[in-house]
């Protein structure tokens, strides 16, 4: 008995640390390749990487990748990243009457609307002067899809990851979100929109502020039930 309940604490301990590592590897590895693009882009004023890439995908270029891109991109636009918020918030609220869930969802997406516009007007990098189908208005860097994408479809990750889904279906899930993020972002650059360092940008930033916004809101939420009886 004893035994069997040191192996299941043990087991427990490293599954734990290794979740905490593989965590920390993440944030660490999105913090230093933020800094290194930035570095790169506005320190060194290196465009071969972003010029290197848009030519690599002009060689691909035709109306039915065109379409798909077109899809995708939309996926990170704000109509329909604001849409998915609403129906989230409503859904926690009225459906699953789960009243902290239905405050993280609104906080996450106007703290990230907050951190996008202030990065965007701090680098006032112009956006890419040959789009591939239209102009868009506003700065470039960093991806305002990209990092909007990381912090919806991110939370949506973390909130299946923490339900009681079975593993399989938790990995099927989130393995598709993750493509989506990847593919939101990839978009803006096979349209000509941004630049990949504007993504890459995004899609790290996105991922830092999603961790500090769910850390500081669980810090919050489980201070408001154990001091307020929330």
């Amino acid at each position: 008995m004893i035994k069997n309940t040191y192996q299941k604490l043990v087991k427990t301990l490293l599954l734990l640390f290794s979740e905490t590592a593989v965590l920390f590897l993440l944030l660490f590895t999105a913090l230093i390749v933020f800094l290194f693009t930035a570095k790169m882009v506005f320190i060194d004023e290196r465009l071969e990487f972003d010029l290197y890439v848009f030519k690599l995908l002009s060689g691909h270029v035709n109306p039915t990748y065109t379409a798909i891109m077109l899809f995708f991109t939309q996926l990170g636009s704000s109509v329909v990243i604001t849409t998915g918020n609403i129906l989230l918030i409503a859904y926690f609220l009225f459906l699953k009457k789960r009243r902290w869930f239905a405050l993280k969802v609104p906080a996450v997406s106007l703290s990230s609307l907050a951190l996008m516009l202030s990065l965007k007007s701090l680098f006032n990098r112009p956006r890419p002067l040959s789009p591939l189908l239209y102009q868009e208005l506003g700065l470039s860097f960093p991806s305002g899809h990209a990092l909007s994408a990381v912090t919806f479809y991110g939370l949506i990750i973390y909130l299946i990851s923490i339900s009681s889904l079975t593993k399989q279906t938790k990995f099927f899930i989130n393995s598709l979100l993750v493509f989506i993020i990847f593919m939101v972002g990839l978009s803006r650059i096979y349209l000509r929109v941004h630049y990949t360092s504007d993504v890459i940008a995004g899609f790290c930033a996105g991922i830092l502020w999603l961790w500090l916004a769910v850390k500081i809101l669980n810090g919050i939420e489980k201070f408001s039930r154990r001091e307020l009886g929330g």
